[in-house]
């Protein structure tokens, strides 16, 4: 496990895999790559990532959609999702779906290090609280009406 968090990759595009897992493994995140959608839920399953990068392509079929619907059954993983240049429905639908950012091709670094600064410390504060939560007993909404 990284110091900075654990991050899944997916994306069709072997250059742009290869240039944001370098990127970000120098940036001291711990990246694992993921090939196709089925790739991406099964590793999602087996290991705890603090965020997910989709690479959405609806020409090739990656949709992040399966990512995505982990989200709307509980799951706290973040996902950022890369959309295409000028694609304001793409990027406005992943977000739709519980999206916690996106990114537009061609992905700046600088851009996406920040997206992925922040959902890893959103993934990891949820995290905490809920652990928080659990030792303590205690619900959100319990924590808020004693506040």
């Amino acid at each position: 496990m990284s110091e900075q968090g654990n991050i899944l990759l997916l994306d069709h595009d072997e250059s742009c895999r290869k240039t944001v897992s370098d990127f970000l493994v120098a940036s001291g995140y711990t990246v694992e790559v993921a090939t196709d959608d089925d790739m991406a839920v099964r590793r999602t399953v087996e290991s705890a990532f603090d965020a997910v990068i989709v690479g959405i392509d609806s020409e090739i079929g990656l949709t992040g959609g399966p990512i995505l619907r982990m989200k709307s059954t509980g799951s706290s993983v973040e996902v950022i999702a890369i959309t295409e240049h000028n694609s304001a429905n793409q990027s406005m639908e992943a977000l739709a779906q519980g999206a916690y950012c996106y990114v537009q091709r061609p992905v700046q670094l600088p851009v996406l290090l920040h997206r992925v600064r922040n959902a890893v410390a959103h993934h990891m504060f949820h995290t905490s609280t809920q652990t928080y939560q659990e030792q303590r007993g205690t619900s959100g909404s319990e924590l808020r009406n004693r506040i």
